[in-house]
Order: structure tokens, then sequence, then C-alpha cells
């Protein structure tokens, strides 16, 4: 029996479940934003909200997988046990606040910071080479800590970051 050739698709099952839970997030964010007028701050605010709600929701699915896992390339993780339980729950409070439009500077600022950790964190894990698990899916979907991984917390960072300079500069947020 080829076991590579399993994982191979096992992999690509995963990702395809990864890719539609964004996909799904992307349609519910057009959605939402477009109910008055479109504004792309609002479709961010949408997609940030159902990303940070679906996906804390998941780390509270393996929730003591996700503990144990994630300060093997969280550098705040490593450090701080504490951390390690309450970023589920920072996740959903992000999510929260991202849907109902609360604090949006305290909330972008914050989603910046974490999530340029995050990135940094991944980056070094991916540059040790070694093959692990992502906790960040709480392993409802079992993929390995991968280039994906980075990008999630990279585009989320840029998403924050657009938001707050369009906060700054006075960009319309929301209708």
């Amino acid at each position: 029996m080829n076991h590579a050739h399993m994982k191979t698709d096992s992999s690509k099952k995963e990702y395809f479940k990864l890719f539609g839970i964004f996909f799904i997030l992307a349609a519910a964010a057009t959605l939402m934003s477009t109910t008055v007028e479109f504004h792309w701050t609002d479709w961010m605010r949408w997609f940030m909200g159902g990303f940070f709600l679906v996906f804390g929701s998941f780390k509270l699915i393996g929730y003591e997988m996700f503990v144990k896992m994630f300060p093997q390339y969280d550098v705040i993780g490593r450090r701080y046990k504490l951390y390690n339980y309450l970023y589920p729950f920072i996740e959903i409070s992000l999510g929260v606040a991202y849907i109902l439009d609360m604090a949006p500077l305290l909330r972008d600022s914050v989603t910046l910071t974490i999530m340029l950790v995050g990135a940094y964190g991944v980056s070094k894990g991916l540059a040790r080479r070694g093959s692990f698990h992502c906790a960040c899916l709480g392993g409802v979907i079992k993929l390995p800590l991968s280039t994906v991984t980075l990008l999630e917390d990279l585009i989320m960072a840029v998403m924050a970051a657009l938001m707050i300079l369009a906060m700054v500069t006075g960009q319309v947020i929301s209708p």
C-alpha cells in the first residue's frame, strides 16, 4: 500500500475543506457588506469577523491539542503558557468585535499585533523544517504548518493595517 499517495490525497482533501471555508467566508462577507452600499472596509470587517469566529471555534473544538501544539511555533505561547489557553478566546472576542463593529482602533491594533507575531513564529517554524501539525485549525482540518498558515496570518495583518489606515485617513469604514 502506498502511504505517501494516501497522505497526499488526504492533504488535498484537507486543503479543499480550508479553501471551502474561505470561499464561504468571502461570500458571506460580500453579502453582508452589500446590504446597503458596498465599502471595502465593511467587506474586510465581515470577513475578519467570520474568520476569527470560525477559526477560534476550531481551536476550542480541539482545545487540549491546540494548547499543547501552539507553543511549538508561537513565540508568545512558548514564553507564556497562559497565552495558549487564552488565544482561542482572544480570536473569538476579535470576531465578535468585528461583527458588531466595536472598538475599531483597538480591535485592529490587537489583530495587527497578534497576526504579525503569529507570522513571525510560523516563519521561524517553517525555517526549522520540522514537520508539525498546524494547531491553528484545532484538529478540525488536519494540515501541517505551511506557507498557507503564514499567508493567513499576513493577509489578516494587512487587512487590519488597511483598516487602521482607513480610520487615520478618514476613509468611510461603514455606511
